[in-house]
């Protein structure tokens, strides 16, 4: 079993959510006061699904097997087709439930790839 010496943060606004609370209480912010593991905040707010794919692919195939990873994705993926789902939502929400599951799992799915890589 590997030993977890640092965590990468990927996602968007709730991780990286300094602008929307007081100083010194971003969650970046709090775990740097709780956990002596270093952090990285790979997190932007905006991003998507496809935003976090392309800085996985950044990242590239170097295995790191300390590194762990938190994700929080999908929020801005719903923001952004909230014309959409409003239209049609109600009518098919088996439909739009599929299709924002689809995008997580694939992420999950790409993102165990890495890890698994590394060890």
């Amino acid at each position: 079993m590997t030993t977890i010496l640092s965590i990468d943060l990927l996602g968007d606004s709730i991780l990286d959510n300094a602008s929307y609370v007081d100083s010194g209480e971003a969650v970046i912010d709090q775990i740097f006061k709780l956990s002596p593991i270093s952090v990285s905040l790979l997190a932007v707010d905006g991003d998507t699904t496809a935003d976090t794919f392309c800085i996985l692919d950044e990242m590239g195939d170097d295995p790191k097997p300390e590194t762990g990873a938190v994700v929080s994705v999908g929020g801005n993926d719903a923001l952004q087709n909230s014309s959409i789902l409003m239209a049609t939502c109600l009518d098919h929400p088996d439909r739009w439930r599929r299709i924002f599951d689809h995008k997580k799992s694939t992420l999950l799915k790409d993102i165990c790839v890495k890890a698994s890589s590394r060890t």
